[in-house]
């Protein structure tokens, strides 16, 4: 009976340590850019472009940067609507 006490706590255990280090192997997986354009994988493929390129358009602008300028500029249009 107490083998397999320290049994069960001996797999909990490992169990609980697995858990961890696939929440690590997630979080890295979602922070990699493997193009290096400054736009994670993750969020190039929710937007439809593609990761494994830097600039999916091939306009020689990079990905990251034509994002960057196109957010920049709807966000001033935004606040012109706004007025003063």
């Amino acid at each position: 009976m107490e083998r397999n006490f320290v049994r069960l706590i001996v797999g909990t255990i490992i169990f609980l340590l697995c858990i961890i280090a696939l929440e690590s192997l997630i979080n890295n997986l979602q922070n990699i850019d493997r193009d290096s354009d400054g736009l994670k994988d993750c969020f190039e493929k929710d937007i439809g472009i593609n990761p494994n390129y830097e600039d999916s358009d091939y306009d020689y602008i990079q990905d990251g940067d034509e994002y960057d300028y196109w957010n920049e500029r709807k966000k001033n249009e935004d606040d012109a609507d706004l007025g003063p």
